[in-house]
């Protein structure tokens, strides 16, 4: 064997060696970061699912008090911000196609919802039968 045919050899390993090296390290690299990003998408659903909850209470503690007003609007208002956070916490938690959506329109309608229940506050801040 002539020094050209070795050297092309070694050369050969080499370079076979710090590929399929370097391949592992790509592989495991890719996939430390797609467990990090399932575990991101985890924590980012239940901190929104969380806060859909909390506007549940907030929204059915609303209700409440626009019935012992005797305000039926505003209290449907907040009926259906309620109805619509569940919703939306619900499609936080669970994974399907849309999921997103629904979650953006629920929110949407929620907040829509209270913010007419909010106009009806007088020159006070105190919320007047609509």
């Amino acid at each position: 064997m002539s020094k050209k045919e070795a050297f092309g050899k070694i050369t050969q390993k080499i370079i076979e060696t710090a590929g399929t090296e370097l391949s592992y390290m790509v592989g495991n690299a890719t996939e430390k970061s797609l467990d990090y990003a399932d575990k991101f998408d985890q924590i980012s659903r239940g901190a929104v699912t969380i806060e859909s909850f909390r506007a549940v209470g907030s929204t059915a503690y609303k209700a409440t008090e626009d019935i012992a007003r005797n305000d039926t609007i505003c209290a449907g208002a907040c009926a259906i911000a309620t109805a619509c956070e569940v919703i939306a916490g619900t499609s936080a938690m669970i994974k399907y196609p849309g999921a997103l959506k629904v979650y953006i329109v629920a929110k949407g309608i929620s907040v829509g919802c209270i913010r007419f229940r909010n106009l009806c506050k007088n020159a006070k801040g105190e919320i007047t039968p609509c």
